[in-house]
């Protein structure tokens, strides 16, 4: 019961700064998509690659992280989806952001406590990744961000389930947790992208060494000096959010890898539709 206590309260603790991290996004986002910015050149224009964070959802009704929502996001053209992986009891991987249902299906269950069976017959929505690898795979590029630590067999688990893809070109693996992707040993060291909380020095350095794919951050805390940096040790770069055309146009202009954003089908469709016009 103890350790179950000290769980719960780290599930609070991160659920505060999840809710700080909203309104801080919210809040520049709001003033980026207010500062005017010229629209890129054609080259960089087209080399944008948009990803959907958590799928198209938050429209008609669609939740995140469910198979509408990376449908939706397969049919308006974008280059890729975000999906985050926790574990069920038994060390399925489930396609979920929170260690809970509660916020996304209603239902009072941790995944973590509960068997893929269990999880199953609660919530036939939610969404394991095995289905998105089966559906989705090598249809629109995987970055896969594991939310939560888990026991070897369980990454084993994931590591089945991608071994007909293939990484960096089909997928990526994503944390915030540098030290619980040290542990992939069987991924390919490319296809790794840590992801940073705050400033991406840190995250950048450690890349170096373990070489892998490159790192992931919020826009407004990646500078004109980290990028310079990145593609002087060929490292890739992803951003987010892009929620709005002008915000869109900044990062596109500043040549970031992977774009994520929360409104992936409006962007992609201006994108396209500026493309036709040129």
């Amino acid at each position: 019961r103890h350790l179950k206590c000290i769980i719960r309260a780290e599930d609070i603790v991160m659920a505060v700064v999840d809710f700080a991290e909203r309104i801080f996004h919210r809040l520049v986002g709001t003033l980026f998509a207010r500062l005017p910015r010229r629209l890129p050149g054609p080259q960089k224009l087209s080399a944008g690659r948009l990803v959907a964070h958590r799928g198209l959802c938050g429209s008609d009704g669609i939740k995140e992280n469910t198979m509408e929502a990376f449908g939706r996001a397969l049919e308006s053209g974008l280059w890729g989806v975000e999906l985050d992986v926790r574990f069920s009891r038994d060390g399925e991987p489930v396609v979920i952001h929170d260690p809970d249902l509660r916020r996304v299906f209603g239902r009072d269950l941790e995944v973590a406590a509960c068997d893929r069976s269990r999880l199953e017959r609660a919530c036939p929505d939610l969404v394991f990744l095995e289905d998105v690898v089966a559906v989705f795979g090598g249809r629109v590029h995987l970055m896969i961000e594991i939310k939560a630590p888990v026991k070897t067999a369980a990454m084993r688990r994931v590591a089945r389930l991608l071994a007909g893809l293939a990484p960096v070109s089909d997928y990526h693996l994503m944390s915030l947790a540098p030290g619980l992707l040290e542990d992939l040993q069987w991924a390919e060291p490319r296809a790794i992208v840590p992801i940073a909380r705050t400033g991406p020095t840190p995250v950048l350095e450690l890349a170096r060494r373990k070489g892998w794919g490159g790192v992931a951050g919020h826009f407004l805390l990646v500078r004109k000096s980290h990028l310079q940096r990145l593609r002087r040790y060929g490292l890739g770069i992803g951003t987010g959010f892009a929620d709005s055309a002008n915000c869109l146009w900044r990062e596109l202009e500043r040549g970031i890898d992977w774009i994520f954003t929360n409104q992936g089908g409006r962007l992609q469709a201006l994108v396209e539709g500026v493309t036709d016009l040129k």
